[in-house]
């Protein structure tokens, strides 16, 4: 591999080569590797202030299992359409950054040494920090907050309270096996369920849960919020009915699942994004930016999204696995 300039950030990194029409490039500071085409690169020169959440884009797409993210003039307009992170965002994915990098009992990280390294530029990509000074204002914020103390030697480790958010951050939802389903419930998707999101789950250890297959005699948006937090992970497929009139298509978009998907971020529980191929452009855009499975038969989606579950989530100690 040749030296070269990170196309998000020109600074040097390593030149990966092309595929197809694309530039390839392993970047620290961008988060990693990626690919960006020609015109998404026109777009981005024009474009500077959004390279940090550019770089958390990158991030998220290894964190879904994508080895090359690829970045085009679409991705461009939609990360320019996200907000900022807000500091406790910035704070939980330092903690998430840990998780990724193995961090354990006896391991210091060398964040304030005199010179910004491979580690504290992947870092400021997994922060959205625009600047290296932002990251170490967000450390000073972590040691301020009790989380982080730094050694005399310049290096940094967790405190017993950091240990104890660090934990919070490496389970993600609840210590069980069961793994919630949200799509549309029609006959339609029986056969994508029975043979593909349901032995998917199976395969990697966990038990698929779908509400409708629930005996219950209370109210169905409390057994929903209930089931998904006795979930280890949920899988939201957004899968919907198409309407073609005079010439032109309308989507009839699953609510519930949009709804089902928003809570489970918003109580940190690891989700799962789906979707059937003739069906990913009509994927409401505020949520177009996640890394969805886009599948077309039960057996394509059943090895998809058993990858996904373990590159992501980890597959239960024992688990069957998919048979080749």
């Amino acid at each position: 591999m040749m030296k070269n300039l990170c196309a998000i950030w020109q600074t040097p990194c390593e030149e990966a080569g092309r595929s197809g029409d694309a530039d390839q490039f392993n970047s620290a500071r961008a988060g990693g590797k990626y690919e960006i085409v020609g015109t998404a690169k026109t777009l981005l020169s024009t474009r500077s202030a959004i390279r940090s959440r550019l770089s958390t884009w990158v991030v998220d797409q290894h964190r879904f299992g994508i080895e090359w993210p690829a970045i085009t003039s679409n991705v461009i307009h939609e990360v320019e359409a996200r907000r900022f992170l807000r500091v406790s965002e910035k704070i939980e994915r330092f903690f998430q950054y840990l998780v990724a990098d193995g961090y354990g009992l006896g391991r210091e990280f060398e964040f304030y040494g005199p010179k910004p390294d491979d580690a504290l530029a992947n870092l400021a990509a997994w922060t959205e920090c625009e600047t290296i000074e932002g990251v170490y204002a967000l450390l000073n914020l972590l040691r301020d907050a009790g989380f982080i103390l730094t050694t005399k030697f310049g290096h940094s480790r967790l405190t017993p309270e950091g240990f104890s958010r660090l934990e919070q951050v490496g389970l993600g939802g609840a210590p069980t096996t069961q793994a919630f389903v949200a799509m549309w419930f029609n006959d339609k998707l029986q056969e994508a369920y029975d043979e593909g999101f349901a032995k998917a789950i199976s395969a990697a250890g966990y038990r698929s849960m779908r509400i409708d297959r629930k005996e219950h005699s209370g109210k169905i948006d409390d057994e929903i919020i209930a089931e998904i937090k006795k979930s280890r992970f949920v899988v939201a497929d957004f899968t919907c009915d198409i309407l073609v009139n005079g010439g032109a298509s309308h989507a009839i978009a699953r609510g519930g699942v949009y709804y089902e998907a928003g809570f489970t971020q918003g109580i940190g529980t690891p989700l799962i994004w789906s979707v059937r191929s003739d069906c990913i452009e009509h994927v409401h855009f505020d949520t177009r930016q996640y890394a969805h499975i886009v599948w077309d038969r039960p057996d394509d989606l059943r090895k998809k999204l058993y990858n996904r579950i373990a590159a992501v989530i980890g597959e239960v100690p024992g688990a069957p696995g998919l048979p080749p």
